[in-house]
């Protein structure tokens, strides 16, 4: 078994040691290599007046409570886009619009995707009530798997 010291100052001297003197080998900074992303801009779905394909696979095919689709609707929530796609929409605390899931209306055709740049830390809930003192916790924000 063939151990190296610790006083093996640096790279080369430790490959050296492993694979012998005068061996090729490349070097690798880990650093250099580093894939930087750019932050993609986040931009909501075109919106449309109608939402009867959010109400039909919401409440129809997914049997969610009217009640909690049209206060998701009222509160610039939840919308129908220019695909027929249910919108869900979360904010920051200012009102900023942060994050926005797609989920498909065509019960045939499974689709669900998160908006380019959406940032999940402000994914959108139902209101809460600061009076009760229940606390329910659940998966997912709607149930729209």
């Amino acid at each position: 078994m063939l151990s190296i010291n610790k006083d093996l100052a640096n790279t080369k001297s430790a490959m050296d040691k492993i694979i012998g003197n005068g061996s090729q080998y490349s070097s690798f900074n880990k650093q250099d290599n580093k894939v930087i992303k750019k932050e993609k801009e986040f931009v909501l779905p075109p919106k449309v007046d109608d939402t009867s394909k959010v109400y039909h696979y919401l409440c129809d095919i997914r049997k969610i409570k009217k009640e909690l689709v049209d206060r998701m609707i009222a509160e610039n929530k939840l919308y129908q886009d220019n695909r027929n796609n249910c919108v869900f929409v979360g904010y920051d605390i200012v009102g900023n619009p942060r994050y926005a899931l797609k989920v498909g209306t065509n019960p045939n055709y499974k689709f669900k995707g998160e908006v380019e740049g959406s940032n999940k830390a402000f994914a959108p809930s139902p209101r809460y009530n600061p009076k009760s003192d229940n606390v329910a916790v659940f998966e997912k924000f709607i149930c729209v798997s």
